[in-house]
């Protein structure tokens, strides 16, 4: 009777046991289930989160752009390419002389600039490359699509290219002095500076319309109006310079007015190094690399420069009148260039 009895109760206690372990692992499979369902809820809302992030910057930094820019140039794309936006003395001058570098190059006449200096349309006369824009800047964009492309769909693509690019430019540049300021309010500003009246009439002169090194040299005039004098080093300075030259090297008109708007802002940040009697300039990150690259673009608007100083011999020196009535006044900002 009493090993009965204690069998009936070993029976029960182990019975209770299995019990006990089943809710307990009842418990604990719910209990995965629940973090695996929490872990899968994670993972699709930062996938929908990422996802969501990149669909905003690509209408940020490119769909906008390229819809701005098939508007822009809806007529060449209507006519299937036949027609060359917009002026057709300009606008062939243009391809002609980046088809000339293009050719020069690829030719392997890369260290025979006297051919290049003298293309072909203007024998028997010398160096008359030297009387326009050299697009030396411009055309190292023509020339990677020229590789696949014949000349005129080559032309449409930089051309097409380069409104991109200058959009990108100025929102990177807004994006840096307004980080704080929502997305979309910087690509409304970019759209509206890249894609202004005064910007797409220049569709007719293509020379100047490579902009995008524009974009650094915004910044930097920033950093020197808004930071504090000895925030803005030495390697500033030199990288202001390099950027300059930089657009030298795609136009010299686009060099002349990023110096104007450089020359405003230093000459305000020189005004607050005086009032506040502080001349310690810091040498800065990079100062002997940012120095190297100056010194290098200096070098090549050197090299590139000297033929336009001997078109002087051909054409003599011009008066100080006649170099002050082809600069841009203030008013023509606002109205436009007077005949």
């Amino acid at each position: 009777m009493q090993n009965n009895l204690e069998i009936d109760l070993v029976y029960k206690a182990t019975w209770l046991d299995a019990n006990d372990l089943t809710s307990r692992w009842s418990l604990s499979n719910h209990r995965l289930v629940s973090r695996i369902a929490q872990s899968n809820c994670m993972i699709a809302s930062n996938l929908i989160y990422h996802v969501n992030k990149s669909v905003k910057s690509m209408v940020n930094w490119l769909l906008i752009p390229l819809i701005a820019t098939l508007l822009t140039l809806w007529p060449s794309i209507s006519s299937g390419l036949e027609r060359l936006q917009a002026d057709p003395g300009d606008t062939l001058l243009n391809l002609y002389l980046m088809e000339h570098v293009f050719q020069h190059v690829s030719n392997g006449q890369l260290l025979h600039p006297e051919g290049f200096w003298s293309p072909e349309f203007f024998w028997p006369i010398k160096n008359t490359l030297a009387w326009s824009d050299h697009l030396l800047g411009p055309s190292l964009i023509y020339g990677i699509i020229r590789i696949t492309l014949d000349p005129f769909r080559t032309y449409f693509v930089w051309l097409s290219c380069t409104l991109i690019l200058n959009y990108v430019a100025i929102r990177v540049a807004l994006k840096k002095i307004s980080p704080e300021t929502m997305p979309t309010w910087l690509s409304m500003a970019a759209l509206l500076t890249s894609f202004s009246p005064a910007i797409i009439v220049q569709l007719g002169h293509p020379q100047l319309l490579s902009l995008f090194l524009v974009g650094p040299v915004l910044t930097l005039s920033h950093r020197l109006l808004t930071k504090t004098p000895d925030q803005f080093t030495a390697s500033d300075w030199l990288k202001l310079g390099s950027w300059l030259l930089a657009n030298g090297f795609f136009n010299i008109y686009v060099f002349v007015y990023t110096c104007y708007g450089a020359m405003i802002c230093a000459a305000l940040h020189i005004y607050r190094r005086i009032k506040t009697k502080d001349s310690q300039i810091q040498l800065g990150r990079n100062f002997l690399l940012q120095a190297l690259i100056l010194i290098i673009i200096i070098g090549m608007n050197i090299v590139i420069y000297i033929p336009y100083l001997q078109t002087i011999q051909t054409f003599g020196k011009r008066s100080l009148d006649a170099i002050l009535n082809n600069l841009p006044t203030p008013a023509s900002w606002l109205y436009g260039a007077s005949d």
